[in-house]
């Protein structure tokens, strides 16, 4: 507001200044009437102008039309990226998504389908961990899914099952890119339900040795240290350096993309993390070109879903879900694996911890979940890990 303020003040200074007489033209000027001629006022509409006055209004003249366009340029850019970013912004209403994503329970096998009602216990954990549920608990089927405020993907599953394996959700966020925030796909970092009660005693044991669980003045030294991108991300590359769980990260696009986009972003973070490392060695190099010959493939649509396993030997898996033909009894393909446990470490850093992290509402919703089940002593079974 103040540059135009400032531009409107010039433009009147700069027309006053080309309305005035020029001094060789005043004194031509011959009055009309035997009156005196300090009394007379000139009639500009009859005074011939001089050149340079001439040529100063048309430079105002053509100064003025210029902002104008320049003014109305910047109106019409800026409405249409209002339009746009209102229309991908507003998520849809409850009606219209409904009959739009209407399915069809003939075809479609969903990987992260509900619980069937006949089952009445469900065990988190080891063995000895059990949580009932009451046979009809609506109320449990509602909360089975964590909403993720796009309308393109609405809704993340707090519980997946994967390779006959329970994974439960840590953290949830959108993967946002440009400073216009165009998103690009939710992400869910998964933990595996058997391997919670290590992960909880890595952190446990990182503060205080000799305790089962952390007390308030503990759960704000652990949140702080992983909220600091150096800490951070050291207690994590720990972590995950001595494959003390399983864990599974989740992508649903939500606009059509490609392999080659994804893959991109990996790389610079394995890159990145090799120069830093020094990781030089011919067999990291390997498993980079493999790597990228796995992500090697077409297009991407939104709605479908792409998964990254990481198991306890850090090996990597990458499993594709584009339509309801893949090999596996879910539905979905297994595009290629991998055994450096490097590669998958930095995949896993580049949500977790770090500076610049490739979705930060995952990373905090993490976070939370860590500091939720710290303060449950040691080895108690846990339902649900993502608030």
């Amino acid at each position: 507001m103040r540059p135009i303020i400032k531009c409107s003040r010039q433009y009147l200074i700069l027309q006053k200044r080309c309305l005035r007489i020029h001094k060789s033209t005043r004194s031509k000027l011959k009055p009309e009437s035997p009156l005196d001629s300090s009394h007379q006022v000139p009639n500009l509409k009859t005074t011939k102008l001089d050149p340079i006055t001439l040529h100063r209004l048309k430079l105002a003249q053509e100064a003025y039309y210029k902002r104008r366009m320049v003014y109305c340029t910047i109106g019409v850019l800026f409405g249409m990226v209002g339009l746009y970013l209102t229309a991908i912004q507003v998520p849809l209403s409850p009606e219209t998504y409904a009959e739009k994503k209407k399915p069809n329970s003939s075809t479609i096998n969903r990987l992260d389908s509900r619980k069937r009602d006949d089952e009445s216990i469900m065990t988190i954990g080891r063995e000895h961990k059990v949580v009932t549920k009451e046979l009809g608990d609506i109320s449990d089927e509602r909360d089975s899914f964590v909403s993720t405020g796009n309308s393109v993907v609405p809704e993340f599953p707090r519980v997946l099952r994967h390779d006959q394996t329970e994974y439960q959700l840590l953290g949830l966020g959108i993967r946002t890119v440009s400073f216009l925030k165009i998103q690009v796909y939710v992400v869910g970092i998964y933990v595996a339900a058997d391997d919670i009660i290590v992960l909880q005693n890595k952190f446990i044991k990182r503060i205080n040795p000799l305790a089962t669980t952390l007390v308030v003045d503990e759960k704000d030294e652990l949140k702080s240290l992983l909220n600091d991108p150096e800490k951070g991300e050291d207690i994590w590359n720990t972590i995950l350096k001595d494959g003390a769980c399983r864990m599974l990260i989740r992508i649903v696009p939500t606009r059509n993309t490609d392999f080659g986009h994804l893959r991109d972003a990996w790389v610079r973070s394995l890159t990145s993390r090799a120069q830093k490392v020094g990781w030089d060695d011919e067999k990291f190099g390997k498993s980079v070109a493999q790597f990228k010959r796995i992500f090697a493939r077409g297009s991407v649509p939104k709605g479908t879903q792409l998964i990254l396993s990481r198991g306890k030997k850090g090996n990597l898996e990458v499993w594709y879900h584009g339509n309801d033909h893949g090999d596996d009894v879910n539905g979905i393909d297994k595009l290629g694996e991998l055994w450096d446990e490097r590669v998958s470490r930095v995949v896993w850093l580049g949500y977790l911890a770090g500076k610049g992290v490739a979705c930060e509402g995952a990373r905090e919703g993490i976070v939370a979940s860590v500091l939720k089940f710290v303060e449950r002593p040691s080895g108690a079974g846990i339902r649900q890990t993502y608030v």
